[in-house]
């Protein structure tokens, strides 16, 4: 849903107009009718004989409680089917997506190592079928129709599938686990269907999705879906390109980028006196903006907008956008593989790494400040005063029982972000900070919905109480002065 508008006009009956990626839908004499109104095709007009000569008198509380119920209807009844017209694509600058020959060679290895002892720490088709149902690996897996996976914006990918024919799209039900979207194809001249997933672009977002299919397996030990079923497209643009041309449409020029626990950031920042200026909502990036003192703070959310790889886009955006390196302050979430280590708990990490595979590659130098900013913090559940062993991995499908063990005594936590982050801030001389907070104990054998019950009743680190700390630090310490102290 792009936008939701109320009008009411003396007599007339209170008019909804709701503007979504398919087109607009006005629904009139809402009120009435919201009970049995269907959201199908692009218009729908729908009144009441005799309700349209006296409508009773809206409230703004009604009003509130009908755009409410209106977005969950909308979001929850969006037209099922989509007929490609070249009209759609009409004026529009959208350059063709190409073919990423690398990204199933990539999660390939990973696979092979987990399809040869099919020895992990999940229930693998439990973790698929949360993302796609089990009804859609069925259909996958018994009809072995083409897979075609789109790391790209959601128009690049509708226009490459109607200049290959495929005009007839079903869009399948999503839940809160699906990051993506996934669709049904089919060219009307020839009956041809292939499967689609559309997710964002970047190394991450693409190599979970393969992964999906990678480790599917039978009671046999043979594959579900036959790799050769997988084609790879992506967009032109790059992950900090399209973030960058988002945050130069929102005149957004960030001195600071906070990357992760939005809310605790946001109260941090308002502690501290920031005013928060403008939210961005959009398909590459959810963020909120705040202005301190000259300063503009971008607050963006990690999930799903910047899985990985483009976490590390937003810091290039935001350099190339900004002229000048910002300051970064990661704060996310990690898995402990240490008994020291417990739930809520937070750590400076120390020693960065990218664990994909079995063989680590440490990030480049770069000095996280976070550990001197927090010196002297009084807080039971803050680990600032040794060193921690970190590790990202794409995908959570990777962590098997020999990746495991592999690492038990060589890492300290593992994520999906950190490595990439530090490499970016790296590169374009970014001062940077980074905590992480733990969110699960692998170690200790719980499966994720164990932890989620523990998190909820163990108490932990003042997350953000550390935020202001490193925030008001930045914000407040003259640069050449902290660019000093940072060697």
């Amino acid at each position: 849903i792009r936008e939701i508008q109320m009008t009411e006009k003396s007599v007339r009956p209170l008019v909804l107009n709701v503007t979504t990626n398919t087109g607009k839908i006005e629904v009139v004499d809402f009120i009435a009718t919201a009970s049995r109104v269907g959201i199908r095709g692009e218009s729908v007009k729908h009144s009441v004989e005799g309700y349209l000569q006296s409508p009773p008198a809206i409230s703004n509380s009604s009003k509130k409680w009908i755009e409410s119920w209106a977005q969950w209807h909308v979001r929850n009844h969006t037209p099922a089917r989509l007929q490609l017209r070249a009209e759609m694509f009409a004026g529009q600058n959208i350059k063709p997506v190409i073919e990423d020959r690398t990204a199933v060679a990539d999660v390939l290895p990973n696979a092979q190592r987990y399809l040869r002892n099919r020895a992990h720490t999940l229930k693998v088709d439990v973790y698929v079928g949360r993302h796609m149902t089990s009804e859609t690996l069925s259909w996958l897996e018994t009809v072995p129709v083409p897979i075609r996976i789109y790391g790209s914006s959601r128009r690049e990918a509708l226009l490459d599938l109607f200049e290959l024919g495929f005009t007839d799209i079903a869009e399948l039900p999503r839940n809160k686990f699906t990051d993506f979207d996934q669709l049904i194809a089919r060219r009307p001249d020839t009956g041809e269907v292939t499967f689609v997933i559309r997710t964002l672009s970047g190394r991450t977002p693409v190599s979970e999705a393969v992964s999906h299919f990678l480790y599917l397996t039978r009671e046999d030990g043979s594959s579900r879906i036959d790799r050769s079923r997988i084609k790879v497209v992506r967009s032109q643009q790059s992950p900090a390109s399209a973030i960058q041309k988002v945050l130069e449409m929102n005149s957004v020029k960030p001195d600071v980028v906070v990357i992760g626990y939005t809310i605790a950031a946001s109260n941090a920042l308002i502690a501290l006196g920031a005013r928060e200026a403008k939210s961005i909502v959009h398909e590459e990036l959810r963020a909120r903006v705040f202005d301190f003192d000259g300063k503009q703070i971008l607050v963006s959310v990690i999930e799903p907008h910047l899985f990985g790889d483009r976490a590390a886009a937003l810091v290039h955006a935001a350099a190339a956008q900004s002229g000048s390196p910002p300051t970064v302050v990661f704060a996310g979430t990690a898995g402990s593989l240490t008994p020291k280590l417990k739930l809520n708990e937070v750590l400076v990490p120390t020693e960065i790494n990218l664990a994909n595979g079995l063989s680590p590659q440490k990030a480049n130098s770069v000095l996280n400040l976070a550990a001197e900013a927090l010196h002297g913090v009084v807080d039971p559940g803050l680990h600032t005063n040794q060193k921690w062993r970190h590790g990202s991995v794409d995908s959570i499908l990777f962590e098997d029982q020999q990746w495991f063990g592999h690492y038990r005594n060589r890492l300290d936590v593992v994520e999906q972000e950190l490595f990439d982050v530090a490499q970016a801030s790296s590169k374009v001389g970014a001062r940077f900070n980074a905590v992480l907070r733990v969110s699960d104990e692998l170690h200790s054998g719980l499966d994720f919905s164990a932890n989620e019950i523990h998190r909820r009743n163990r108490p932990g680190a003042d997350i953000q109480n550390i935020l202001r700390v490193i925030l008001e630090r930045e914000l407040l310490t003259p640069a050449n002065d902290s660019f000093k102290k940072a060697g």
